[in-house]
């Protein structure tokens, strides 16, 4: 499986290597060693989670906290929770308490509006993540933080500034939308979490659309403190 990946990231980066410039987001790509999933998790919050994150199948000993609001994916959930433990939170990650519209699509739902005819609208309730950790009386020592919300993402973090400041957070796994959105810049989701002690570690898959990448999923670590 995990050479399996291997190949397919590094054949996306031969296709995408020069129709992206990963230096305007001071970012050096290195072929990932996916040494973060040795590490053992005991707590995985998985934020916009919709039929899975592949990394993470094989943590049957952690506690997942998975945050998808999408009725569509609720069944696939319960079943993943009836051999896994942990809890799965029917609301939006985001910045505020509150209640906003949230667009179905085929694929790619989101807070975010999009310029799909096709779509959707829904109401639900949003909370952040340091007010949903604290309801559920959440205390974990070794936790990663993945975040997928199409274009939502710097929300979600800027909901989580207890958590960021945590030392039980040891790395976020995030998409980092380079296209089609107006909710933040790619510099600016990497300089707000370098100012919270996060620096970006691995570029681990690269999106593709017909005008070229569109996304990037990267790995953050903690770093240090001098």
């Amino acid at each position: 499986m995990r050479n399996k990946i291997l190949k397919n990231i590094q054949r996306n980066l031969i296709r995408a290597f020069n129709k992206i410039s990963f230096l305007e987001l001071n970012i050096n790509y290195k072929i990932p060693d996916y040494d973060f999933l040795s590490d053992n998790y005991d707590c995985i919050i998985d934020v916009g989670y919709a039929s899975g994150t592949d990394y993470f199948k094989e943590y049957d000993k952690a506690y997942f906290i998975i945050i998808e609001p999408n009725p569509k994916y609720f069944k696939a959930i319960d079943d993943f929770l009836n051999i896994n433990n942990g809890i799965h939170i029917k609301e939006a990650a985001s910045n505020k308490e509150g209640e906003e519209a949230f667009y179905l699509r085929d694929k790619a739902s989101s807070l975010i509006k999009s310029s799909n005819k096709n779509e959707r609208k829904i109401k639900i309730k949003t909370n952040t993540i340091d007010n949903m950790l604290l309801d559920y009386n959440i205390k974990f020592k070794n936790i990663i933080l993945k975040i997928d919300t199409e274009g939502h993402e710097l929300n979600v973090l800027k909901g989580a500034s207890k958590l960021l400041k945590s030392n039980s957070l040891k790395r976020i796994l995030l998409e980092l939308r380079l296209k089609d959105i107006k909710t933040y810049n790619p510099s600016e989701l990497i300089n707000f979490l370098y100012n919270k002690n996060f620096l970006w570690d691995e570029v681990l898959h690269i999106g593709h659309r017909n005008s070229g990448p569109n996304y990037i999923d990267l790995l953050f670590r903690k770093r240090n403190k001098i």
